[in-house]
């Protein structure tokens, strides 16, 4: 009997364990979800399939596939234990990292702007280039520079 009570106490052990990398999971998107609100709804289904996998394979690994009472009760209070504890001192970092992520992306972005710029200006030069071919052109088969004024050949 000893044994089998030990055993629950290890796994009510690591569903606390659980509860608290849940927890650490979610305070982890929390900046990401005040700075990007349109991805809100995004994360947060990340997030929840994200904790159903893990609470699914924990509880066929650990509950042999039984859903027990204290698994539940530990995951809970792991999460809640978090947050009373540690996520007050956690979020300075989480937001730190966060800055950081957006600032390394801001960086990254600008050979993007620089292509971007460089593209605009070769249509512009091309566009430019197409327009006088089609002048010589015109001069070159017809002797004259063809230009329409205002309505002049619209009657003909």
């Amino acid at each position: 009997m000893g044994n089998q009570i030990s055993q629950q106490l290890l796994i009510f052990g690591q569903s606390i364990l659980l509860g608290l990398a849940l927890g650490s999971l979610y305070d982890l998107l929390r900046p990401f979800r005040l700075r990007l609100p349109r991805l809100t709804a995004l994360l947060d289904a990340a997030y929840c399939l994200a904790a159903g996998a893990a609470a699914f394979s924990f509880l066929m690994e650990r509950g042999g596939g039984e859903l027990r009472g204290f698994m539940v009760l530990g995951t809970v209070g792991g999460v809640v234990l978090f947050f009373c504890a540690f996520s007050q001192w956690l979020r300075p970092i989480w937001d730190f990292w966060a800055d950081t992520l957006a600032f390394l992306v801001y960086l990254l972005s600008f050979p993007t702007l620089w292509l971007k710029n460089f593209c605009k200006k070769m249509g512009h030069r091309g566009k430019n280039l197409f327009y006088f071919a089609k002048k010589c052109y015109t001069i070159r088969k017809t002797g004259r520079m063809c230009v329409s004024r205002g309505g002049e050949d619209h009657g003909r």
